[in-house]
């Protein structure tokens, strides 16, 4: 199957060590909010004019776009927890900017990932951008925390933090397996609204402390 790349949306509480390797799919975002590594050399990106179609393979959903010149297959959604960056409709036209980036940082394998969507000349959707706040994030560098993550109590669901504060995460989750030539610390982008909306979260919620 190749590498792959699925990172959950948990909640950094516990690491123990594993021998288990990371999950890697190539181009697989399961929601934004574990963070997703930034290409620090990317492609220059492409920008293709074409229709949103679907096609399901195994757990996931597949967006297909092509032009005369260009044609990709992108990981889009996980039904029924994730919906994919934004809503498309199949009969709709839309221009579409795609990045070749790579997987992981210090992953000699790369990917293409759609960074911006247009509709009818209005942005519907732009990486940069929370998708919540609809407030322009910071690009951070963060460290990178390999290990085995373990759930803990007292934090929102996976659900919560998708809807509400998908972009409050200081760190990236780099798996299990870690070696001499991993990387220590990655680019993210980070949305303050996010960290301040996680906060508000965190004070209605005591019990969960």
């Amino acid at each position: 199957m190749g590498m792959r790349i699925l990172m959950l949306c948990v909640v950094l509480t516990q690491i123990v060590a594993c021998d288990v390797e990371p999950d890697i799919r190539p181009g697989a975002r399961y929601g934004r909010s574990h963070g997703v590594a930034l290409d620090e050399d990317p492609s220059p990106p492409v920008v293709v004019e074409s229709s949103a179609r679907f096609e399901s393979r195994d757990d996931w959903v597949y967006l297909v776009i092509a032009d005369t010149e260009h044609r990709y297959e992108i990981m889009w959604a996980f039904p029924p927890d994730y919906g994919g960056l934004v809503k498309l409709k199949p009969s709709g036209i839309y221009t579409f900017t795609v990045e070749e980036r790579l997987v992981f940082p210090g992953i000699d394998y790369r990917v293409q990932e759609v960074i911006k969507v247009e509709s009818n000349g209005r942005v519907i959707y732009d990486r940069e951008v929370c998708e919540v706040h609809q407030t322009r994030m910071e690009k951070k560098r963060v460290p990178v925390w390999y290990g085995y993550i373990v759930d803990g109590p007292g934090e929102p669901s996976r659900q919560e933090e998708l809807k509400s504060f998908p972009h409050r995460r200081e760190y990236l989750l780099g798996g299990c397996v870690s070696g001499p030539e991993s990387p220590q610390t990655a680019l993210l982008y980070m949305c303050d609204d996010c960290k301040a909306a996680y906060d508000a979260w965190k004070l209605a919620h005591p019990s969960a402390e």
